[in-house]
């Protein structure tokens, strides 16, 4: 274990945690504690070392008005990935998500420490709360006031508000049973708690109403999953609740949910799905070439293993294709080319579209030309990128055509323009040995 500055780490190293039950005990009787957990055989734990010590100290230390947060480092702990960085508050934590540089980490502990909760007499100011703020929640019972400032260090971006104002509940139309009143979306969304005031029930209640973790599948949803990062996305095709799943993988996966209303042809065309036997889990990995997996789950825990396959890179990828073409000789027609029967083709220049690309269909009929200016002399196939993928061979966009060499078994991109000179220069310069029969 690596001792760090404060008398924390002493007790740390005395009592020698090990499991997550000695762990959740010891944290539970901090109200402040920052811990980094790193593994002996992680290269990155390695590389961010010097900056995990730098970002220990400048976090012990605290800036002015800061609460200076102790900082402790366990190694080999039992996680999923490495390296984690964790704001425990009385036992319960968040996670520290984004770069790793000591100043940055730096300033994700003083976001926390330096968190404020406001109290509010004014009206105006209680009507404002809710429709400015995206979360927010507003607390009737004087008593927490110091616990929602332990919220408040894990969840600092909800705005929470103590009200001393007597007709607070009358201007909200709020019950006297009820505690405390969160708002999500601006105000759209409403929620109300009556139950008992302590810091637990209330993380609790405030973590089921703030987000799912994942979303159900819309356009909106489908945007954000692939813009908004850009991670891989995990659908699911069932009708239950996964948060506690997307909750663990948020920072690594975008969960999307498809309930059985919500399938449409388009979607299962883009994941290469012919028909939907539930429940089922595809995981589309939009950062290394656009690879799927998929797997038929019985329970949780065959979701579970599967995601856990795939972060540790022990899948393998499935890829779509529409089924075998029995084509005519080549030399009277254009080849049909699908995703299963690519690899066995060569001494061939194939065009790749899409059904959808107005830049194809208006560059179709010049492929055509093509053939007919080559016919009986070279081989043409077409191969629709949207129905159709290939291993080893991700098509990033379209139109595109490529030289298939038997002889050098080389794959040969034109990078042109699309103009019947320049292809008829690429063709005469590549496609130089005579074609087979056996195409």
């Amino acid at each position: 274990m690596h001792y760090v500055y404060f008398i924390l780490l002493v007790v740390l190293a005395s009592c020698k945690m090990t499991n997550i039950t000695n762990l959740e005990k010891w944290v539970q009787n901090q109200n402040y504690t920052m811990i980094f957990f790193t593994r002996d055989d992680c290269n990155h734990c390695q590389r961010l070392d010097e900056e995990l010590e730098k970002a220990s100290q400048l976090i012990n230390v605290g800036t002015p008005g800061s609460i200076g947060i102790p900082v402790a480092r366990i190694k080999n702990y039992e996680l999923n990935r490495y390296p984690v960085l964790r704001l425990y508050v009385k036992g319960l934590y968040t996670e520290h998500s984004g770069e790793w540089s000591a100043k940055q980490l730096e300033e994700w502990a003083d976001l926390r420490a330096l968190s404020y909760i406001s109290d509010s007499d004014s009206e105006p100011t209680i009507r404002w709360i809710h429709e400015a703020h995206n979360i927010s929640v507003l607390v009737f019972n004087e008593k927490f006031k110091q616990e929602l400032k332990w919220l408040k260090t894990l969840k600092h971006h909800i705005h929470f508000t103590y009200t001393t104002l007597p007709n607070a509940r009358s201007i909200l139309n709020v019950g006297e049973e009820t505690t405390l009143v969160m708002f999500t979306e601006k105000g759209i969304n409403r929620y109300d708690y009556d139950g008992e005031i302590t810091y637990e029930k209330v993380f609790k209640f405030v973590e089921d109403h703030e987000e799912k973790y994942y979303q159900e599948f819309t356009q909106d949803a489908i945007e954000t999953a692939f813009y908004q990062p850009k991670k891989p996305i995990l659908f699911i095709f069932d009708e239950k609740d996964y948060r506690d799943l997307a909750k663990i993988h948020q920072k690594e996966i975008n969960t999307i949910l498809v309930k059985l209303d919500q399938v449409t042809d388009r979607l299962l065309n883009y994941l290469g799905i012919k028909g939907i036997q539930r429940p089922l889990a595809v995981i589309y990995d939009q950062n290394h070439s656009q690879k799927k997996y998929r797997t038929q789950f019985a329970d949780l825990g065959d979701l579970r293993k599967f995601v856990n396959n795939f972060l540790n890179n022990k899948l393998e990828p499935y890829y779509k294709s529409q089924p075998t073409v029995k084509n005519e000789n080549w030399e009277k027609q254009i080849l049909t080319v699908v995703g299963d029967d690519l690899p066995k083709h060569d001494n061939i220049f194939i065009y790749f579209y899409s059904s959808w690309c107005k830049v194809c269909q208006e560059f179709t009929p010049k492929f055509e030309q093509l053939f007919k200016k080559y016919r009986g002399q070279k081989a043409f196939g077409m191969f629709d990128a949207s129905e159709n993928e290939v291993k080893d061979q991700f098509i990033k966009e379209v139109p595109m055509v490529r030289w298939y060499n038997a002889q050098t078994r080389q794959v040969v991109t034109f990078d042109g323009p699309l103009t019947l000179e320049a292809l008829s220069e690429f063709i005469d310069k590549q496609g130089k040995k005579q074609v087979s029969d056996d195409l």
